[in-house]
């Protein structure tokens, strides 16, 4: 689902049934309780496979029962990750924006059970749910602490769907409700992790003010599903420009955007697997380029937008030669790369020229 989300559109634009279907069976798995004990990969913990009203990381793996046994992922426990119950709503709004009424009311119920899942994590009542200062999130090695841009910018997102959908449903002093929650986290999103340049990556962890690839991804999101704006327009430009400069020009020497730059010296010594620091903290992950080119297009840098593309499309293309073999990660100044044939690049499909917005 963390990369689904980040895929679904491309699929939807021309096979809505099936991005519709998809969404389908993880609203279903998420209100199934399959309290059947994981081993984590790294801890060695035992985790339930898939807890009642917790959106599962995938929907199953071929070592096992896939599409009946979920949650295959053991490399983290994803049953407490904030961002899956936000992407699965986000994605049972928008392809149902495609299927008949009825369609969107009868998984009304699995919207309703992810928000209330995620809501107690808003502990201090400010609106914005909190990371527990673990990976848990799709950044699976960087631990976040406190409310984080990446899940508090979805966790509004998904309230703001979520009220649309409540609308449909019939039930609308919930859908008021949710709307208003919704206002009330985008006043602390943006008084509490905007520094003036950026969004922190979150308000309590060693990484904080680091500068962050994807700390707009939930308000570019509800741009572009049309559900309204949760950061100022100045905000959300001064932040493009600062990773534009300093993850793609600086950090990424200009062959791609760096997920995080400018780390605190002394946070490195707290990440997760010290023997390569530099995965998904260094190394240029083509899926969330592409939705950061596509973010820059969406608030008017067409320029900057066009400038990634193009390094982009030399990198991947002419410079390694990969083709229809999009990996989730290369390395700057090296030709070598991981995961080939990641689905999260399939973000490409949201770019668009300026002439065809402009049309």
């Amino acid at each position: 689902m963390d990369l689904w989300i980040y895929a679904a559109e491309a699929v939807a634009n021309f096979f809505p049934e099936l991005a519709a279907s998809v969404a389908s069976d993880y609203a279903m798995h998420l209100q199934e309780n399959d309290t059947i004990l994981r081993r984590h990969r790294w801890d060695k913990n035992l985790f339930p496979v898939n807890p009642l009203d917790s959106c599962p990381h995938d929907l199953g793996g071929p070592g096992e029962d896939p599409f009946f046994t979920a949650n295959s992922y053991t490399y983290r426990d994803a049953t407490i990750w904030k961002d899956l119950n936000c992407d699965l709503i986000l994605c049972l709004y928008r392809e149902g924006k495609a299927m008949e009424t009825e369609w969107r009311t009868s998984r009304f119920p699995a919207v309703k059970a992810a928000i209330e899942f995620l809501q107690v994590f808003d502990r201090d009542g400010d609106g914005l749910i909190e990371n527990e200062g673990i990976p848990d999130q799709t950044f699976d090695n960087i631990p976040m602490l406190g409310a984080s841009s990446y899940c508090g910018g979805l966790w509004i997102a998904a309230l703001l769907a979520g009220s649309k959908l409540a609308s449909d449903a019939g039930e609308h002093s919930l859908s008021e409700h949710w709307d208003k929650m919704a206002k009330k986290a985008m006043q602390a999103y943006n008084d509490s992790l905007f520094t003036g340049s950026w969004y922190r990556v979150d308000t309590q962890g060693h990484f904080s003010e680091a500068c962050f690839i994807e700390q707009l991804f939930g308000p570019f999101l509800a741009r572009r599903l049309g559900l309204g704006d949760i950061v100022p327009q100045d905000y959300a430009c001064k932040a493009l420009k600062s990773i534009f400069e300093r993850n793609f020009l600086d950090e990424g020497g200009g062959e791609g955007v760096v997920s995080l730059a400018e780390i605190p010296p002394a946070a490195i010594a707290k990440l997760p697997h010290q023997d390569d620091t530099s995965f998904q903290t260094k190394e240029i992950q083509p899926g969330f380029n592409f939705s950061f080119a596509a973010q820059l297009e969406e608030w008017g840098l067409f320029d900057e937008a066009e400038q990634l593309r193009k390094t982009l499309y030399h990198q991947l293309y002419v410079r390694r030669n990969l083709v229809f073999q999009t990996p989730a990660a290369y390395d700057k100044g090296q030709l070598t790369c991981r995961a080939i044939l990641n689905m999260r690049p399939l973000a490409a499909w949201w770019m668009k020229h300026k002439e065809t917005m402009d049309s």
